[in-house]
């Protein structure tokens, strides 16, 4: 579950900062280019962000515990 977590995560990033990418070059406005960059910039803070949520899920709630090695 927690691989599945941080795979569907870095996936749905990168997919994200790629769409927005192509919707970037499409945009004239200065205001609003800076606006998607800054979006952007921040979508793989928001994935740290999840990872670090499934880690100390892992390390408070001992979920492997129950299983055996």
């Amino acid at each position: 579950m927690h691989t599945l977590l941080g795979s569907s995560s870095l996936l749905l990033t990168l997919l994200g900062a790629g769409f927005l990418l192509m919707v970037l070059a499409r945009v004239s406005d200065w205001s609003q280019r800076r606006r998607f960059q800054l979006v952007i910039l921040t979508m793989p803070l928001v994935a740290l962000g999840l990872g670090v949520d499934g880690l100390h899920h892992l390390l408070s709630h001992f979920c492997l515990l129950r299983f055996p090695i």
